[in-house]
């Protein structure tokens, strides 16, 4: 839920704007006709995130200035998502808490598959200049 339009509202939120100014955020989200057919949500124990996220890697500093090691902010923004992702429909949940990366993208593939007919394992080599899904994944 990263970087789409729906974590504005979620940061917007958590960051105790104005409600002058988080309604201006929300007005100017509601304007825009999305198209959230589906999101697919993964999850895991804030623990676990905040394990990741220091295992990726981030400066100590840039997780300090983002708030990326404060459990109490974290449980925050968990809960503007699950506010938010509580008044949309076609939302698929994956627990990512005991997985592996290569399971989280199993998963992935098959709520994919189950929506679209698409088949990864029918794919045709990519051209030289576009990226196969799978390699993506």
């Amino acid at each position: 839920m990263d970087r789409t339009p729906l974590c504005v509202l979620v940061y917007s939120k958590s960051l105790s704007l104005q409600e002058k100014d988080y309604n201006l955020i929300l007005d100017t989200y509601k304007s825009i006709k999305w198209k959230e057919d589906y999101i697919i949500y993964l999850n895991a124990k804030p623990e676990t995130i905040l394990k990741r996220i220091t295992q990726r890697g981030s400066l100590d500093k840039i997780r300090n200035e983002w708030n990326e090691d404060d459990k109490i902010y974290l449980h925050k923004i968990l809960s503007y998502y699950k506010q938010f992702l509580s008044s949309k429909t076609n939302i698929f949940t994956i627990n990512t808490e005991n997985s592996i990366p290569v399971e989280v993208v199993y998963n992935i593939k098959n709520i994919i598959t189950k929506l679209s007919d698409y088949s990864f394992e029918k794919m045709r080599e990519p051209s030289t200049t576009q990226m196969n899904l799978s390699e993506f994944f």
